[in-house]
């Protein structure tokens, strides 16, 4: 058994009564699935179910999983007092707990992480023990758990994890052979392909819509080389204008959104660039942005969140700075009149 999957069992038997599991805000299939599976494999082993946490809710997309699923899922929305030690999952800096990020900085009891992003130092100093992997998604992980400890996951869990899997991939645009295999075992042991792909099927609304738009009409564009990087700010949906920027056609793109004196950075990144250059827009370019402007963040190679306590342009400005100073070379702005 690996070492620190031993140190999640010693964790677990410190707090078998009292713990919690909580993901990101608005949790996403992934985050559903791994805090669903980790509530499995903890009651299998101390023989108590914890309560889940998912601040502010769950996404429209994670409902549809749910109704497709047939399942109901507990939740909270925040941390209550009976819960005395947490197992975090899905989530790689405190701002991803917004509107409560402090209630879980100030958490005094202990914390464990599993993860499939790099975590920033904040998030790490609370933390008992981790397993953080990079993977796909965090649902391959938590199933590669149950297996390692023996924790057999019901075809309802199974349904989720895939869901989970497809999500965080864009349905394997982004694989792993883990990730692969997994989804593999799971159709192989009767989860229905076609019904889970179908259950992340959603129109956008028309919010969503405009947003996109919005963001490709505000949008500034740069170069270096054979790179392009785009640069906007919207009011929300911030995630989805970065993916409809990429879409569109470029290979990094940064969305600003602010909201209670606050700005929400989501950035993006192709695989190319990622694999031809190195750089990792999540851990090399928006971590330091959140240090340098007094918030947090982070992420993984593709893809990261910050959440900082100025304002757009003053963020997006700091995001390309940093870009510019990790690549080593002026980012050339292309006009667009």
């Amino acid at each position: 058994m690996k070492p620190e999957i031993k140190r999640f069992l010693e964790y677990l038997k410190l707090f078998p009564r009292d713990l919690g599991i909580i993901s990101h805000a608005n949790a996403d299939p992934d985050a559903l699935a791994s805090s669903v599976v980790t509530r499995s494999i903890i009651e299998k082993v101390t023989g108590y179910r914890p309560s889940i946490i998912f601040p502010g809710g769950i996404s429209k997309v994670s409902r549809r999983v749910l109704s497709c699923a047939k399942v109901n899922i507990d939740f909270y929305e925040g941390i209550s007092g009976d819960v005395k030690a947490l197992v975090i999952v899905d989530t790689a800096t405190l701002s991803q707990f917004e509107p409560f990020h402090e209630n879980v900085k100030e958490f005094k009891g202990k914390v464990f992480l599993i993860d499939h992003h790099l975590p920033n130092a904040e998030l790490m100093r609370l933390c008992y023990g981790s397993i953080v992997r990079e993977e796909v998604a965090t649902s391959v992980i938590v199933y590669e758990i149950s297996k390692e400890i023996g924790v057999e996951l019901s075809t309802t869990e199974l349904f989720l994890v895939l869901s989970g899997i497809l999500f965080d991939t864009r349905r394997f645009m982004i694989a792993s052979p883990t990730a692969l295999r997994v989804a593999s075992e799971i159709v192989e042991s009767g989860v229905s392909y076609a019904a889970v792909v179908d259950s992340l099927q959603q129109e956008m609304d028309i919010s969503e819509r405009i947003a996109r738009l919005k963001a490709a009409k505000r949008a500034k564009l740069y170069r270096f080389n054979d790179w392009i990087v785009a640069v906007t700010s919207v009011s929300s949906f911030e995630a989805s204008a970065a993916r409809a920027l990429m879409n569109l056609g470029a290979d990094v793109v940064f969305v600003a959104s602010e909201k209670d004196n606050r700005v929400r950075i989501s950035a993006r990144c192709t695989r190319s660039f990622y694999e031809k250059t190195g750089i990792s827009v999540g851990y090399q370019v928006l971590r330091k942005v959140a240090e340098v402007l007094g918030g947090s963040g982070g992420g993984h190679h593709l893809a990261g969140g910050a959440t900082v306590l100025v304002d757009s342009e003053v963020a997006l400005e700091k995001c390309l700075e940093f870009l510019s100073d990790v690549v080593g070379l002026s980012l050339k702005h292309i006009r667009t009149d």
